[in-house]
C-alpha cells in the first residue's frame, strides 16, 4: 500500500502550524513597531496598558478569552480613568480621539494572537522603557 494512513494530515498539520507560528511572529514585530512609532509621534503617551483572560465563570455558556479595557495614561477612549490606578486625581491631558486610535491599535490584534503573545490572566503595561507582563489571575 502506497499510502500511509494520517500521513498527509499530518503534513498538512504541521505546515499550519508553521505558518501560525510565522504569522505570531510577523504579528508581534508589527505590533512592536506601531507601539514605538505611538510613543516617536506622540511624546505625550506615557503607558499603554490592559487586561486580558479568559473569564472564571461559566453561565452555561463557553468562557472565551479576550482583551479588556484598554488605557491610555490611565484613561479610556470616554475619558474614563483606570479603576486601579492611586493617581485619580489625575486629568486626562490626551485628546479622546488619540485615544480611541491607540486602544483601536490593541483591539485591531486578532484575540487569539494577543494570547499568544502576552498569554492568558495578564497585565499588560507598555511604556518607553519596555513591555512589562505581569499575571493577572485575581479577577471575576
Amino acid at each position: 500500500m502506497d499510502y500511509e494512513l494520517g500521513k498527509e494530515l499530518k503534513r498538512v498539520i504541521g505546515n499550519i502550524s508553521k505558518k501560525m507560528e510565522e504569522l505570531k511572529q510577523l504579528v508581534q514585530e508589527d505590533f512592536n513597531r506601531g507601539v514605538q512609532l505611538i510613543f516617536e509621534t506622540y511624546p505625550e503617551v506615557e503607558e499603554i496598558n490592559w487586561r486580558q483572560y479568559t473569564d472564571y465563570y461559566n453561565d452555561g455558556d463557553t468562557s472565551e478569552f479576550s482583551i479588556k479595557s484598554v488605557y491610555v495614561n490611565g484613561f479610556d477612549d470616554y475619558g474614563d480613568m483606570d479603576w486601579d490606578r492611586e493617581d485619580d486625581e489625575k486629568e486626562c491631558t490626551l485628546s479622546k480621539d488619540l485615544i480611541k486610535q491607540i486602544i483601536d491599535f490593541v483591539y485591531g490584534i486578532p484575540s487569539d494572537l494577543m494570547k499568544d503573545i502576552f498569554g492568558d490572566h495578564t497585565s499588560i503595561s507598555i511604556t518607553r522603557e519596555g513591555i512589562t507582563v505581569e499575571d493577572y489571575s485575581n479577577h471575576d
